[in-house]
């Protein structure tokens, strides 16, 4: 306020000046800024206030997070390729959220698909699965809420072989050359994709005429493969990272030889989920799709699709 005062003091001076100048127009005179100028006073910043409104906002944030009181079980039916994957994010999740059980069940996303119709959605909370068609399917039957679809990841088909099978085959386009072959049923993503495949190469008819060890999923195709029970096998990139110690990786399928293989996750209509239920089944959904969870996912060699 002094400054204030003094500077007001200062400026009446300078104008009552001008005036005695009074009638000398040829006179010109300028004010200086530098001498003249508006004090600037900048408040003193309160570190106990600064500090205080950090911890209400951290305290805001974790009021905001879902807090799970009472014992809570879900049902996540998983393509059989994310299992591994799957599993480590759960534990993970539980870690903030120790009242929540998640019961896996894994398998090939078309026999999971079956078993949703089945129960008619009661009982599971969600589906993760290694196709839009399954998902696309269940939404059509009323049984997968189409609104909370989430495409998280993709991946890539890829050839193996045995790692002591001295496999001649060098790619998807000599697939026949090999003794024998494991196959994923026509009713697993990956079974579906790779006949995809054959198709666009042409190979088709000579693939069916090979002896073929047709497989319930993937996991049982990289079994086959690992264990030597077969030459060849189409799995995908994800599942070859984790047998690369017993098998060989051929060949990586051109992305355009398929659809695209894009692993969908959403919310069943379980029609006896509690509130609480809907709500956790919500909140793990949104954990898969956090930073931590795309690391596990990346690590695995799923290819982040956010």
């Amino acid at each position: 306020m002094k400054k204030r005062l003094i500077l007001t003091g200062i400026m009446m001076a300078f104008i009552l000046g001008l005036a005695s100048c009074g009638e000398n127009t040829d006179a010109t005179t300028t004010a200086d800024s530098s001498q003249v100028t508006e004090a600037v006073v900048t408040p003193e910043v309160d570190e106990t206030e600064l500090q205080e409104a950090d911890v209400a906002v951290a305290e805001d944030t974790e009021e905001n997070k879902l807090q799970v009181a009472e014992a809570t079980v879900l049902n996540l039916y998983v393509a059989a390729s994310l299992k591994d994957a799957i599993t480590e994010i759960i534990a993970l999740y539980q870690e903030s959220q120790p009242n929540v059980t998640i019961l896996v069940n894994a398998d090939s996303s078309g026999t999971l698909q079956k078993q949703i119709e089945e129960a008619a959605g009661t009982d599971i909370d969600i589906f993760f699965s290694a196709s839009k068609k399954q998902t696309n399917t269940l939404v059509e039957e009323g049984f997968v809420e189409e609104e909370s679809i989430v495409e998280l990841l993709k991946n890539q088909v890829v050839l193996i072989s045995s790692k002591n099978s001295e496999s001649n085959v060098t790619g998807f386009e000599n697939i026949p050359n090999a003794s024998n072959f494991a196959l994923a049923a026509d009713s697993v993503p990956v079974g579906q994709y790779s006949r995809e495949i054959f198709e666009t190469l042409g190979i088709t008819t000579q693939v069916e005429e090979m002896e073929i060890n047709e497989c319930d999923n993937v996991s049982a195709v990289k079994t086959a493969v690992a264990e030597g029970s077969n030459e060849i096998g189409t799995v995908y990139y994800s599942d070859y990272y984790s047998v690369t110690n017993d098998v060989n990786l051929i060949a990586v399928a051109d992305e355009s030889w398929c659809s695209p293989i894009v692993y969908p996750v959403a919310r069943v209509v379980n029609t006896n989920a509690t509130d609480t239920q809907i709500e956790v089944t919500n909140d793990f959904i949104s954990f898969l799709q956090n930073d931590e969870a795309k690391e596990i996912f990346e690590k695995y060699m799923f290819i982040w699709n956010q």
